[in-house]
């Protein structure tokens, strides 16, 4: 019998094994639980396979990962790891052990001079870009009230390091944290830096000789993109964000040939983190711009059955069949080398194993 008994789900007893050692961890919202789930990135891989279409399971995992309600939508909601759970539960009570209490209270007074090192750097920010200490934001999370420096120094002082650790983690991945504020739209907390650079270093005529030294490339690399995925120049994508009209690339050109850098460079950042932009669609489940690429891919794998019609000939056939023996087929009805013949052998009996004689060593015996 294979290591995970006979017609297990192998996806299926992933999940309830990371489920049991960290409870809550395989939530349809988790990094683990969109990995490891059910209908997880390797459920749908497992399914493509066994059912013979790896395509649809590629299909599948890449959506798991970029698409609304997978991997990076759910990061960028405050969906977390999985071991959020865990973390609350057994982290707290190394506060008790003696040595982390003497630690904590060693570095009270170096936590207290970051304190009071982050206020200066909150005040000179304020003046640099006024909103950057807004907690809503990349900096705010950071140097900002509640934010990482901030609960640093208060739980330590409260004589807390687990605190420290547990808030630090979710002002970065928690509801509210970093990644789930910049999803959102809010930014890094430098736009008014970054928008008062605009245009300071004047009109400067040789830049707008870049632009036709380029020419139709842009448009050439934007059509080409298009036509590898289409979809890929959309204004919701990752790739429209770059390449399609109005993205970085077109604005930086734009800019360039009214002689203007930082006016690209303004309309870059704003492309990537404003509202609307880059990683606000990311976020929103818009995807990367190469689902059509991908599901180019998989229509053709599955249709022209080339997986299987070359796994099924030839010296393939016996190393893929060998394979399968490994993970669990049934060596004794022999094998076709597909690639759902190979998920039985950890999973149920006559695995390759039963197929070694080992009869010769009865005979010897460790002293």
């Amino acid at each position: 019998m294979g290591i995970l008994g006979n017609n297990a789900d192998p996806s299926h007893s992933l999940g309830s094994l990371l489920g049991n050692i960290l409870p809550g961890s395989v939530t349809s919202t988790t990094l683990i639980g969109n990995v490891a789930g059910t209908s997880g990135v390797v459920d749908d891989l497992l399914h493509g396979v066994t059912e013979r279409s790896l395509g649809d399971g590629v299909n599948d995992a890449y959506h798991d990962v970029a698409v609304g309600g997978g991997v990076i939508a759910d990061a960028f909601n405050g969906g977390g790891v999985g071991i959020e759970p865990t973390l609350a539960e057994h982290l707290p009570p190394i506060d008790d052990i003696p040595l982390v209490s003497e630690i904590t209270n060693a570095i009270d007074p170096v936590t207290s001079l970051v304190g009071n090192v982050n206020d200066t750097l909150v005040d000179i920010g304020e003046n640099l870009s006024p909103g950057i200490s807004n907690p809503l934001n990349l900096m705010g999370d950071v140097i900002g009230k509640s934010g990482i420096v901030d609960d640093l120094v208060t739980n330590v002082h409260e004589g807390s390091l687990s605190g420290a650790v547990l808030d630090a983690y979710k002002d970065v991945l928690g509801s509210g944290g970093i990644l789930d504020n910049i999803g959102d739209g809010y930014g890094t907390g430098l736009e008014s830096l970054v928008h008062q650079l605009n245009g300071i270093e004047g009109t400067l005529p040789i830049l707008g000789e870049v632009p036709p030294l380029l020419g139709d490339l842009p448009n050439t690399l934007a059509d080409s993109v298009e036509g590898l995925s289409p979809g890929a120049s959309s204004d919701t994508t990752a790739t429209g964000h770059i390449i399609g009209s109005s993205g970085v690339v077109d604005d930086v050109l734009t800019n360039l040939s009214q002689g203007s850098l930082t006016g690209g460079v303004v309309a870059a950042y704003d492309d990537i983190f404003a509202k609307g932009g880059l990683v606000n669609d990311l976020a929103n489940g818009h995807g990367a711009g190469t689902e059509g690429l991908i599901e180019n891919i998989a229509s053709l794998v599955n249709g022209t059955g080339s997986i299987d019609g070359i796994a099924g000939s030839g010296a393939l056939t016996e190393v893929l069949g060998h394979v399968g023996a490994l993970l669990g087929q049934d060596t004794a009805g022999g094998f076709d080398g597909s690639p759902a013949d190979f998920l039985g052998g950890l999973l149920g009996d006559h695995d390759i194993a039963g197929a070694v004689d080992t009869s010769h060593l009865a005979d010897h015996h460790v002293a």
